[in-house]
């Protein structure tokens, strides 16, 4: 009889963190019924239809966007997977970068309340069964990969894994990088570029929210003057952003999404970025918009940088009136479920 249990997927973006556990869940549990909460505000409900099957998976890709207030929380977790009547599965991923910050040494720079909100988030992510999936595989993986090599994007792809891993190939994820790189240059896609650098810093300063057209038309320009602007003689806003959702192959591309939900950066470039500091402007101008776990997760992501006056800066909100659902306690999901609605 299969029990409950949670178990997390790490690795690099492009490893085959979410592929891999579609296709683990449909090896195994087939039969159990799906519970995709789709964002943390889902969680309670998502709790709430666990407790009505007796066989649940419960899917949570990218981990970290379920963490922190009326996200999960440690007595959830534990409740889920440890009912004797129920088998419930926990499946989640989580990219190699996010994971790193639960490491001890993280949480030694962090003191007081932001410490115990940091140590919640953490006992979530420990409770979990880790599975490392290498984004570069094995010459007995790719021996193994052979017997498919009838697709011809596995065909093609297995050429190249020498240097890239095959999932990253078949994500385009080496292509859209030398897109970026190379629509620097003048008459090219300067504008989209520099779309693409404004929502890859955002990313990489903590801000996890699609971003509304509007922050990209105003984050977006400091970039692009930096490397010459009217020089480069950059395209329209409009032909900008759709080059950058424009996907390779039919499968990736440098932004998701769409005007009404926003736009975020395909993971890949999180990971391949040089950029190793945060402008200033994306500081200034989201500061004053953020909400109260951004302001958290950016206050951590800049005290980990040594930016310590932008940590001060976002963490200071944590003890304002304006953010109290963070500086009071952590409410267990399972306290709030009748008054939540259903997914």
């Amino acid at each position: 009889m299969i029990r409950g249990g949670f178990i997390l997927l790490i690795g690099e973006s492009t490893a085959g963190k979410t592929r891999s556990a579609y296709e683990a869940i449909q090896a195994v549990l087939q039969d159990f019924f799906l519970v995709r909460p789709l964002t943390r505000a889902s969680i309670p409900a998502a709790l709430q239809a666990v407790q009505a099957h007796k066989r649940c998976v419960v899917w949570l890709d990218d981990l970290e966007n379920y963490l922190g207030p009326d996200g999960l929380t440690e007595a959830a977790v534990r409740r889920m997977i440890s009912e004797p009547e129920r088998a419930t599965i926990l499946v989640a991923t989580m990219r190699t970068e996010e994971h790193r910050r639960y490491n001890a040494r993280e949480g030694s720079r962090l003191t007081g309340a932001d410490r115990d909100l940091w140590r919640a988030e953490r006992s979530v992510v420990h409770l979990a069964a880790p599975i490392r999936i290498e984004r570069c595989w094995t010459p007995d993986e790719c021996a193994r990969g052979q017997a498919h090599a009838s697709d011809p994007r596995i065909a093609s792809a297995l050429t190249a894994c020498d240097r890239f891993g095959l999932a990253e190939i078949l994500a385009a994820g080496p292509e859209l990088l030398d897109a970026w790189r190379d629509a620097w240059s003048p008459g090219a896609n300067p504008r989209g570029a520099a779309l693409v650098n404004a929502a890859v810093d955002c990313r990489a300063m903590g801000l996890r929210r699609h971003l509304p057209i509007s922050w990209l038309a105003e984050l977006h320009q400091p970039y692009l003057e930096a490397r010459g602007g009217a020089r480069l003689q950059p395209e329209s806003f409009e032909d900008a952003l759709a080059w950058t959702c424009q996907p390779t192959h039919a499968t990736s591309s440098l932004l998701i999404g769409d005007a009404t939900r926003g736009y975020t950066v395909f993971d890949y470039l999180l990971d391949s970025s040089q950029q190793t500091t945060i402008p200033d402007h994306l500081w200034n101008f989201t500061f004053p918009r953020i909400t109260a776990l951004e302001a958290y997760n950016i206050g951590l992501t800049a005290h980990r940088a040594s930016r310590f006056a932008h940590a001060e800066e976002a963490l200071q909100k944590l003890q304002t009136k304006a953010f109290p659902e963070l500086t009071s306690h952590l409410p267990s999901p399972w306290e709030t479920l009748e008054n939540r609605a259903l997914l």
